[in-house]
């Protein structure tokens, strides 16, 4: 059974606080990507041109990738990351390429047929699902090799639920001046997955503690409502953000904006809202799938303890999003907060153990 975790009120106070700050801080970052096509437009003297619309597209585009470079190196900097610096950096920087390239195809084609729209985003999405595949490639290549023969979760248990092809894994270790987060858990799932583990993490968890974290990393892909989530998702990737920019365009077009000057700021405006909308659903879309993981990891090892001391050894040096909020509550962080996440498993765990125990007093009226 599952025993919430207890806080003093030092770290209540020091987690809320670090969570309102942390809410503040992407709402700021937000705000900014709103205002700075209006700040193109008081500062460069408008025509509404063509050519001046795609200079505009480009302006838009060239000044977010210098805020974003300086916020990273400013973060890399203080943190002394430079090898997560240029993680960063690579895997960015071709994805706004991209995104500038698909905005001024999306403006050329004004309104944007849904058709349309489709292709130019799919043929986009190929692009960045291989320029994020080789900076994730590239930066795995730091990790060592620790053992191929990894035991996941026990042959008793494997063999018990039918995972015994799963048993075992391929463990890797990243280093200290890793380009991922020193206490990151991921794993590559395949026949054989590959876990990457960062060296504070392994430091700071205890075998089981680690194996728990490992287990829910694999219930993304393996747990019971992983097809319906991965298909929810596919579905946004796939159409909401060309139908929603075919919409907005549309709506641009019927209230004549792209013959006003300023029809170009409206439109990168409308632009920033869809991939904020766009963002908001990936992060309500993966709430579940975080959660259905959380219960996988816990039926998998058996042990609901390691499960709760694991979450709370990860998030005690930040404390970030720890107690309900409601920024939380709204969905705008993909992980729900942490004491959330123990009371849906210690739910979870109490159902399951309520219905076995139901059936077995009903088999043995039977």
């Amino acid at each position: 059974m599952i025993s919430l975790p207890e806080w003093d009120s030092d770290s209540v106070v020091r987690s809320r606080r670090r969570t309102r700050r942390m809410y503040l801080y992407d709402a700021a970052r937000m705000f900014s990507l709103l205002v700075i096509p209006w700040g193109l437009a008081a500062v460069f003297p408008v025509d509404g041109s063509p050519v001046f619309s795609f200079h505009m597209i480009l302006a838009f585009f060239c000044t977010v990738t210098g805020l974003f470079a300086m916020e990273a190196g400013i973060t890399a900097i203080r943190k002394r990351r430079r090898r997560w610096l240029l993680y960063r950096l690579f895997s960015t920087l071709p994805e706004l390429l991209l995104l500038c390239a698909g905005t001024m195809l999306w403006w050329l084609r004004l309104p944007v047929h849904v058709a349309l729209a489709i292709g130019i985003w799919w043929a986009i999405g190929v692009f960045l699902v291989l320029s994020r595949y080789a900076a994730r490639r590239w930066a795995m290549k730091e990790a060592t090799l620790v053992t191929k023969d990894y035991r996941l979760f026990g042959r008793q248990v494997g063999r018990a639920l039918k995972r015994a092809k799963h048993d075992k894994a391929s463990l890797f270790e990243l280093p200290m001046d890793s380009a991922f987060n020193r206490r990151t858990i991921m794993a590559l799932v395949g026949h054989e997955p590959e876990i990457y583990v960062g060296a504070e993490a392994k430091r700071v968890l205890d075998p089981d503690e680690l194996r728990v974290c490992m287990a829910h990393e694999l219930g993304h892909a393996w747990a019971g409502q992983y097809v319906g989530y991965e298909l929810a998702d596919w579905v946004r990737r796939l159409l909401f953000v060309p139908v929603f920019a075919a919409a907005a365009s549309t709506v641009l077009m019927r209230t004549a904006a792209t013959e006003h000057a300023y029809g170009v700021f409206i439109f990168l405006t409308c632009t920033v809202f869809v991939w904020q909308i766009n963002a908001w659903a990936a992060c309500l879309l993966g709430r579940p799938r975080e959660l259905a993981a959380d219960v996988y990891a816990v039926e998998m090892t058996r042990t609901p303890t390691s499960f709760v001391n694991a979450l709370v050894k990860l998030s005690t040096p930040e404390l970030e999003n720890v107690f309900p909020n409601v920024p939380d509550t709204l969905g705008f962080s993909s992980h729900p907060c942490l004491m959330r996440r123990i009371k849906h498993v210690k739910t979870a765990l109490e159902a399951s153990e309520e219905h076995t125990s139901t059936g077995g007093r009903r088999r043995r009226v039977r």
